[in-house]
């Protein structure tokens, strides 16, 4: 009986420490599968956020694109308008620019009316002249009726001294004479609201001033229109 019960015991033992093998192996795999998880919920994690990065990188992009399709096309609708002003300008001024008293032009981007010193003042002398003041009151005539549009006059001189107690130097005279022709669109119906005066002196010549035509090229008023910012710009969106 002794070795009977025993032997039951050694059996039962074995069966146990059977079990608890078999327990640890299910752990040890349990295990492995628990790293291979957590690995590959780590690697989703990093995914998503990638996912997350290039989506966030995408909306920019396209915000950023938009913006920018937007600004183009308030330039375009900016442009026309320009240039249709151009094509009015150029009709209106006919006589004067077949004259010689007007020239109408784009330059670099902006309608400029260019108008020669020589028929518009004295040299040394800020007073507009009989010729002059006949030609400016058809301009002003023209920009009057542009009442959305600011146009800026600017003065130009050639590179010749001047130092008077008046004009001290070139930037005097230029700014006197784009003045000059301010105060007379005002008096002819142009709003002083749309008008402005600037004088460059010297430093913005179209020609070299070694000979007396180039000095007379940059002896000059331009009048400018100034370009509507706040009709592109304000067209887009921040």
């Amino acid at each position: 009986a002794h070795e009977a019960t025993r032997a039951t015991l050694d059996a039962t033992r074995a069966d146990l420490l059977q079990q608890l093998a078999d327990c640890e192996g299910r752990a040890a795999d349990l295990s492995d599968a628990l790293a291979m998880t957590e690995e590959s919920l780590s690697q989703c994690r990093q995914q998503l956020e990638d996912a997350r990065t290039m989506l966030e990188a995408s909306g920019e992009e396209s915000r950023l694109l938009a913006a920018r399709l937007q600004e183009l096309a308030a330039i375009e609708v900016e442009l026309r308008e320009r240039d249709r002003i151009f094509g009015e300008i150029v009709g209106a001024f006919r006589q004067l620019i077949d004259n010689g008293y007007v020239e109408v032009v784009i330059e670099r981007g902006r309608l400029v009316i260019k108008m020669p010193q020589d028929i518009l003042f004295e040299s040394g002398r800020a007073e507009i002249g009989e010729e002059g003041q006949a030609a400016l009151v058809e301009v002003a005539a023209v920009l009057g009726r542009l009442t959305t549009r600011q146009f800026q006059i600017e003065g130009h001189t050639d590179n010749v001294p001047i130092s008077t107690r008046q004009f001290p130097s070139n930037w005097e005279l230029s700014a006197a004479r784009a003045l000059a022709v301010v105060h007379l669109f005002e008096q002819n119906g142009v709003a002083p609201a749309n008008i402005s005066a600037g004088g460059f002196g010297e430093w913005q010549p179209r020609a070299g001033n070694e000979t007396p035509a180039d000095r007379a090229l940059n002896r000059r008023i331009e009048i400018v229109m100034v370009p509507d910012l706040e009709a592109i710009f304000g067209r887009i969106s921040p």
